[in-house]
């Protein structure tokens, strides 16, 4: 079995981003890392990402100060083949190799605010959904807006049409998190700025 980490921290440009995510690794301890919607690519990217001490990366860049995608892990017994790849979606395959068989198919995605661009990622994202139900995973955030995750219309025909369902394991959230996310309808995720 492979431990995946998926996390929208909605930037991560800021000085204490590595020191955050680092806690998650202790109640977690993840093959591989998914950080959705860094908001900075290009060196600046590349710099932080050196600092966060993983060996393999697959990653998208954000555009402009909007989304990207990094898959990045740290496990020789761990194989991790990028699929396919696009603004908005990083598919692959990741494997252990002394259990090659018990391969999984991830797709990492930024799903953007934007109606047309997310159009263009259901798009993209039909051919690979069929592999997800019985061996794979969809992670990362399908939509910003609090509406869509929680109810509204084009967000549930999809996940009806598709067979998704929401799966958090509670033992691996933050309380602290939990406790600002409760009451604060619109946030999904806890800001570094506190």
């Amino acid at each position: 079995m492979v431990n995946i980490f998926a996390w929208n921290c909605q930037g991560a440009g800021h000085d204490k981003f590595i020191a955050y995510l680092h806690s998650f690794f202790v109640p977690t301890r993840p093959d591989i890392v998914i950080i959705v919607e860094p908001r900075i690519s290009g060196r600046v990217a590349q710099q932080v990402i050196s600092r966060m001490g993983f060996d393999g990366l697959l990653m998208v860049d954000a555009v402009g100060f909007s989304g990207g995608i990094w898959v990045l892990w740290n496990n020789q017994d761990l194989k991790v083949t990028r699929l396919d790849a696009w603004e908005q979606m990083v598919h692959f395959r990741c494997w252990r190799r002394s259990t090659a068989n018990e391969e999984v198919v991830v797709s990492a995605v930024y799903g953007s605010p934007d109606a047309a661009k997310r159009q263009e990622l259901w798009t993209k994202l039909m051919p690979w959904l069929p592999q997800l139900p019985n061996r794979g995973y969809l992670l990362g955030t399908l939509t910003r807006y609090w509406g869509l995750m929680t109810g509204g219309e084009e967000w549930l025909f999809r996940k009806r049409e598709l067979g998704l369902f929401d799966r958090v394991s509670m033992r691996v959230v933050c309380m602290r998190w939990v406790s600002r996310v409760r009451g604060s309808p619109g946030s999904e995720e806890t800001s570094l700025r506190d």
